[in-house]
């Protein structure tokens, strides 16, 4: 089993995040690979990423889909 790739974004000013999953998305882009982009719980965090996301056409998941509480990250296939 192949461990997830994951962009942790704790400690990461929001005006860097946007930077960050760009690059992070341009070096995985057509891997097609299972990624974690860890946000904490931070809506404005979530809300930079997912906007991110959106503008790429991802499909995500929002939390643990086995956990509902847990909601500090997201997966992405990219």
């Amino acid at each position: 089993m192949n461990e997830i790739l994951k962009l942790d974004l704790h400690r990461i000013k929001h005006e860097e995040a946007e930077i960050l999953v760009d690059r992070f998305i341009n070096k995985n882009w057509g891997k097609n690979i299972e990624t974690q982009i860890i946000t904490g719980n931070s809506k404005k965090m979530k809300d930079i990423v997912i906007s991110k996301l959106n503008f790429y056409k991802l499909e995500f998941t929002v939390g643990d889909r086995w956990n509902p509480r847990n909601l500090g990250y997201i997966t992405v296939i990219i």
